[in-house]
């Protein structure tokens, strides 16, 4: 009896910790699609910027581009979080029109 209780509640724990290794295997690949969206955001936000600077009046100073990559949190906090991985949970609606427009 007790031989079997030890078996089962051993059996319980194992496919306790392989559900929540596959969700963080299953978290972290959603995780590299949405970090990858947004890096490739963030490069055609800060090429549109520097494309629309005006270089012909002599202006070299430095131009103003919002690094985005840094308002998302560390790596852990994003694998073990159950935030759904969306623009509008990390970003205002005013950082998304600004990272999503297209011209």
């Amino acid at each position: 009896m007790e031989k079997e209780l030890i078996f089962w509640l051993l059996i319980a724990f194992c496919l306790c910790g392989f559900i929540i290794s596959f969700y963080i295997l299953w978290r972290n690949g959603r995780m590299h699609s949405f970090l990858h969206n947004i890096n490739d955001l963030n490069y055609k936000y800060a090429v549109r910027r520097i494309n629309e600077h005006d270089y012909s009046k002599g202006d070299f100073d430095a131009i103003k581009i919002t690094d985005y990559n840094n308002i998302i949190p560390s790596y852990n906090r994003l694998l073990f979080s159950f935030k759904p991985l969306r623009l509008e949970t990390y970003f205002t609606q005013d950082e998304i029109n600004e990272l999503l427009e297209e011209k």
